[in-house]
């Protein structure tokens, strides 16, 4: 059972926006999506390395008893 389909005359919904964007065209004539990629590319290793350092379970528990030291209360 063959079905007729139709494009939308205009996609009003976001996920027709999405699906009816021309990824392409952008990707070869704007700088800007070609940057993008290859900076999340370049700064994945950076980021990675400060957040395997900062939680670890020692720097975890250094903070775990700056707030809870800053937690108490002040006027008894």
């Amino acid at each position: 059972m063959e079905v007729e389909r139709k494009h939308m005359k205009y996609p009003y919904t976001f996920t027709a926006k999405l699906a009816r964007f021309p990824y392409k065209f952008h990707w070869d004539n704007f700088w800007l999506p070609r940057f993008l990629v290859g900076s999340m590319i370049l700064t994945f290793p950076f980021f990675l390395f400060v957040h395997r350092k900062v939680n670890t379970p020692e720097n975890k528990a250094v903070w775990a008893e700056k707030h809870k030291n800053e937690r108490q209360y002040h006027f008894h």
